[in-house]
Parts: C-alpha cells; structure tokens; sequence
C-alpha cells in the first residue's frame, strides 16, 4: 500500500500542473472562440443610411407620380412606407442587416410602383394617339 499510496503523493503535483495546463490552454481557446463569435455575429453591418434615403426618394417619387390615384400602387407605396418604419425600429435596436433586407423590400415596392403609373401614363398616350391617327385616317377615307 505505501507503494501506491506514493505514487499518488508524487502524481498529485503532476496532475495539478496538468490540470493548470489544461485550463490555461481551455481557457485561451475559449477565449478565442467567444473573440471570433463576436467578430462574426457581431454588429459588422453599418446602418444603411444610404439605403434608408434611396428608400425615402423612391417613394417620394411613386409620390410625385400620383400613386394614390390607382389602389395598386397606392398600396405598394403604402407597403414600402411601412417596410421603412420597420426598418428604422431594426437600425435602432441595432440589427441593422434586417434592416437593410426591409429597406431593400421598401426600395423595391415603391419602384413597381412607379414602373406601374409610368406604364398607365404610357398606355394612356399610346392609346390617345391611335385615336387621333384612326380619327386622322377616317377623315381622309
């Protein structure tokens, strides 16, 4: 029994230094793993300001083009100024890349509505002038 009871005397220090490598070692690997967390998760987007204001200008202009005179793209440009909102709450709690998804969509839905009242204005002129040519064409029949 003394034999063992040694050995275990003269492993203690071993196993404590062990024990203290091992930790020191953990540690600085958990260390570089919650650093390399932070870096990856972290914030890393900026708040997409210009976004934010290509965003605005979009619906301003679905604006100037009397969207609200048709009820599609009056809710589209209804749409893309409440992705807008939500956008501002997300860069205020500092998620700023749900933030920028939402101005994209906002960016988005205010485009297709202007694309569709320029379409409406286009059709309307296209379809003034064939009048005007068949009303030009029967009178010199």
């Amino acid at each position: 029994m003394t034999n063992v009871g040694t050995w275990v005397e003269s492993a203690a220090p071993v196993a404590g230094r062990l024990r203290t490598v091992l930790l020191d070692s953990s540690s600085r690997l958990l260390a570089f793993a919650l650093a390399a967390l932070v870096v990856a998760c972290g914030p890393g987007l900026q708040a997409p300001t210009e976004r934010l204001a290509a965003s605005e200008a979009a619906i301003r202009s679905a604006k100037a083009l009397d969207a609200q005179g048709d009820e599609r793209t009056a809710l589209l440009v209804q749409l893309a100024e409440e992705e807008v909102a939500i956008a501002r709450n997300r860069m205020y709690e500092g998620d700023n890349r749900r933030a920028d998804l939402a101005l994209q969509r906002a960016e988005s839905d205010a485009e297709l509505a202007t694309m569709l009242i320029r379409e409406k204005v286009a059709t309307a002129a296209a379809r003034k002038a064939r009048e005007h040519l068949e009303a030009k064409t029967a009178v010199t029949e």
